[in-house]
């Protein structure tokens, strides 16, 4: 199973030479990849209505057929 990762970071807005400029803070790398356990318990909660390779199929399509 590959672990994918994702990154959380605040963003604040700060002036520099009367302009405004946005910049990330607290910057965190995090491991994320989901178990069969996670998935049944995402369908028995409500949170998962369909199966990953359905949402999956439904990204690329949208990639490959834009406003569909």
């Amino acid at each position: 199973m590959k672990i994918q990762k994702f990154e959380l970071k605040e963003v604040e807005i700060v002036t520099v030479d009367g302009e405004f400029e946005k910049r990330f803070v607290n910057e965190k790398v995090h491991p994320a990849f989901l178990t069969n356990a996670a998935v049944k318990k995402g369908y028995d909660t409500g949170l998962l209505e369909s199966s990953l390779f359905e949402d999956l199929l439904k990204i690329k399509v949208s990639e490959i057929i834009p406003n569909q």
